[in-house]
């Protein structure tokens, strides 16, 4: 039976707009091939121009002084009342932070974002808690928000050898190997962080031999200056870990075993400073090293390893949003200081909200105001952001860069300006061009750094010990 003239034009309209559809769909999918042909070869030409390379990717070399370092770094007799640790406020699983807007050090209970402090305890911490990723590349020049541990080389005599710029002066230990290890002994003397106050005693919850003990690392050198006191501290607690001929208990003769496999030929009674810092240093810059990100392996030739919209977020970063001026590099970072109109926000480094940052290193007015520009490698892992960790998502951080004098027309409850005309004065001229960036152009920045992101750090087994010898560590989160 033959189809009638309407079933035969309906048909053919049909088949009309299909064959249409397909056209348009498959040049669509053309066109979007395209884009991307065209944005990676932008993007190469990019990448030449900043003489951008991947992070070189390296084995992990686990040796005895890594294992000491990993055991000290987990270990709350490294601090006064013995409640605390480095890994306290450097957590693997928070990407090497501790996700608080400001550390709680000694006087603490728990771990992460549920820390809070102790009943009775008031919060000392001025600042948001640094993550540690990849401090032990050559291109990391200062250290700490306001740099006051940095680095640099000789440039006559010896280019490879470093000479460091601490707050211990020349009572720095002549044996530190490197950056990482000459800032890892501040921490530790710092009373808000893990050295606590004169007249403190270890909590009661610890066990029998750790619990109710005085403080001494705080008592024995409360009148010391600043210098000797530091190193003296790190003595005492040399002590603590491997005993005297008097007394010796089990987790000092597991101490002495460490330091010896890790230091052969060392005798006991020479253990020094320098050996506690270098240890820590090994563990830090295995533990902490991204090398494998997708935009690592993008600058390697896979021009699939990040997304169409990480790739449009890359030509903003390094074009019109400006970001890489201070951002650069391969750790993304310049390692200068930058006032950028962040709020006060928190306890203050005066303990009333203010932190003059880089002015209290060199004393120099116009530094007020100056922190280190942040490296951005797991950036996505670190919240919250900003010196005071007054800010909680990317997003806001983002917005905070395009548009900073918007932030400091943000009111007090007094009616007052949020920053102080020297604040104000004090921002940087890099930001007083003024972005203007679409919603969609901040999700593309958002997805290209989210490129730079490297898990494996957060779930190697090899990070967190089982016990330390003092038995002190499943105390930690209590």
């Amino acid at each position: 039976m033959r189809l009638s003239n309407k079933y035969i034009i309906v048909f053919g309209i049909v088949l009309a707009l299909v064959v249409v559809w397909e056209f348009l769909y498959f040049k669509k999918i053309q066109a979007e091939f395209n884009k991307i042909d065209d944005v990676d070869l932008t993007l190469k030409e990019i990448i030449s121009n900043n003489n951008l390379s991947a992070l070189e990717t390296r084995k992990v070399y686990i040796d005895k002084k890594f294992i000491l370092g990993r055991t000290l770094f987990h270990e709350p007799l490294l601090s006064g009342t013995r409640d605390v640790a480095c890994v306290t406020c450097h957590l693997p699983e928070f990407a090497s932070t501790d996700g608080l807007s400001a550390s709680i050090g000694s006087g603490g209970r728990g771990l992460g974002t549920v820390r809070k402090l102790a009943e009775g305890k008031v919060n000392q911490q001025p600042r948001n808690s640094l993550d540690l990723f990849n401090r032990d590349h050559n291109l990391v020049q200062s250290l700490f928000w306001d740099g006051n541990v940095e680095v640099s080389r000789s440039s006559e005599e010896n280019l490879n050898e470093p000479i460091f710029h601490t707050p211990l002066g020349s009572h720095l230990p002549n044996e530190i190997e490197n950056l990482m290890a000459a800032q890892s002994i501040f921490p530790i003397t710092r009373h808000d962080e893990m050295l606590g106050n004169v007249g403190s005693v270890s909590p009661n919850y610890l066990p029998t031999e750790h619990a109710n003990k005085d403080n001494e690392l705080a008592n024995l050198t409360s009148t010391l200056p600043y210098n000797e006191k530091l190193i003296k501290v790190m003595e005492l607690i040399i002590n603590r870990l491997v005993g005297d001929e008097e007394i010796i208990d089990d987790w000092h003769q597991k101490y002495r075993d460490l330091f010896t496999e890790a230091y052969p030929g060392l005798e006991i009674t020479n253990i020094t400073p320098a050996h506690v810092m270098n240890a820590l240093s090994r563990y830090e810059e295995i533990a902490f090293a991204t090398r494998n990100t997708p935009w690592d392996n993008y600058l390697k030739g896979n021009n699939s390893a990040i997304s169409l919209d990480a790739k449009l977020g890359a030509k903003l970063f390094y074009g019109k949003g400006r970001c890489s001026i201070c951002h650069s590099g391969e750790l993304f970072s310049d390692f200068n200081f930058h006032s950028i109109g962040v709020p006060k926000y928190g306890h203050g480094f005066d303990g009333k909200g203010e932190d003059l940052g880089r002015y209290y290193v060199t004393k120099d007015n116009n530094d007020k105001f100056k922190f280190r520009t942040p490296p951005l490698r797991n950036v996505m892992l670190t919240s919250p952001y900003f010196h005071n960790g007054s800010v909680a998502n990317i997003k806001d951080v983002i917005e905070q860069h395009i548009n900073p004098y918007l932030y400091s027309k943000k009111y007090n409850d007094d009616g007052s300006f949020v920053l102080t005309n020297e604040e104000l004065q004090n921002i940087s001229p890099i930001t007083e061009v003024r972005l203007i960036l679409t919603k969609q152009e901040i999700n593309y920045l958002i997805e290209f750094l989210l490129s730079l992101t490297d898990n494996s750090s957060l779930s190697n087994e090899v990070l967190t010990p089982n016990t330390v010898p003092s038995g002190l560590l499943k105390y930690l989160d209590i």
